[in-house]
């Protein structure tokens, strides 16, 4: 199993489970509990290795979403549609157990482009602006793990998810007419 591969089945089983053990991730995910303490030595060992692999994917995601190009509305379905995939590894950024982690140093600087993206469309009156932008932005990433736990569920199609959550948001940080 690629070690990427291993990292998403991670998350996803913690975004389900994220008390168990390393011996239960282990049998979940289909490994060996030695092949998973080969890899990490420790939880927080393969926490840091989840979030620092939330973060790269992070970086790549908004790079390919071009931020700059296109109406509020084109940026967040792009947005969307190239975050959604590691929507459950951005969870264990969030996580009281990784707020020490060096990938949160990493982290910070995504989250701010996205609020500054956020304040722009609402200068050029793309979105409301009586919703707080840090609001929206979290909003983004709230309806992305949810609708990536029901794909995970078998509650959604991952095909109508990016469509889901993105109808969900546009309803509500439109501009008002």
């Amino acid at each position: 199993m690629e070690h990427e591969q291993l990292l998403h089945l991670l998350a996803a089983e913690l975004a389900t489970n994220p008390r168990a053990s390393l011996e239960k991730l282990a049998s979940a995910v289909g490994v060996s509990r030695t092949t998973l303490s080969r890899k990490f030595a420790t939880r927080d060992d393969m926490l840091n290795a989840l979030a620092a692999q939330a973060v790269l994917e992070s970086h790549s995601a908004l790079e390919r979403s071009r931020l700059e190009e296109g109406t509020a509305e084109e940026v967040i379905r792009r947005i969307v549609s190239n975050m959604l995939p590691s929507a459950e590894l951005y969870r264990v950024l969030e996580s009281p157990e990784c707020e020490d982690f060096s990938a949160l140093k990493e982290w910070l600087p995504v989250k701010q482009k996205l609020l500054e993206i956020h304040y722009l469309w609402q200068e050029r009156g793309e979105v409301r602006i009586d919703l707080p932008a840090t609001w929206i932005s979290e909003s983004i990433f709230i309806l992305m793990r949810g609708a990536a736990a029901m794909v995970r569920n078998g509650q959604l199609a991952r095909a109508d998810a990016v469509n889901a959550v993105c109808t969900l948001l546009f309803a509500g940080i439109r501009k008002q007419a």
